[in-house]
């Protein structure tokens, strides 16, 4: 079976990053009142902890990531990471290469160990942020099978 992945869609400053910290119980993406996420991170279920760079293809009609980089390790290394990766893309220094990255950690929520097993969620920037972001990129890349 191919992954699938659950995005979590909304407007800016919605809250879509402070509701998958508490829905997957990690609390390791930033959050604020003012835009903080400028890139697509898919989150994996995983016995350890990462967060590195992906480059998204397709591969006989599969989506893949492959994995591009250096990986952060511990919790502080990776909300570190985060934080300079939006940073970089608010600033307008990346290309649409560098908006995906996956973050691996343990999702606590024992009421969703079906779903962490199976589905890859998606933390993306707001929909309606006026700023270069690449929805066209993010929304094309992925086709209906993908998404759960």
């Amino acid at each position: 079976m191919s992954e699938k992945y659950i995005p979590i869609i909304g407007e800016i400053s919605a809250g879509k990053s402070n509701f998958l910290n508490a829905f997957l119980g990690i609390d390791l993406l930033q959050t604020g009142a003012i835009v903080t996420t400028k890139f697509v991170c898919l989150i994996k279920n995983s016995s350890s902890t990462s967060f590195y760079h992906v480059i998204p293809s397709r591969k006989n009609g599969e989506l893949i990531f492959k994995k591009d980089g250096p990986e952060a390790k511990d919790s502080n290394e990776i909300k570190k990471k985060i934080e300079e990766t939006n940073k970089l893309l608010k600033q307008k220094k990346g290309t649409k290469n560098d908006i995906f990255y996956c973050l691996e950690a343990p999702i606590k929520n024992e009421h969703i160990s079906e779903l962490k097993e199976k589905y890859i969620f998606m933390d993306i920037p707001g929909l309606n942020e006026d700023e270069s972001n690449y929805f066209d990129e993010i929304f094309t890349l992925f086709t209906l099978k993908d998404i759960f």
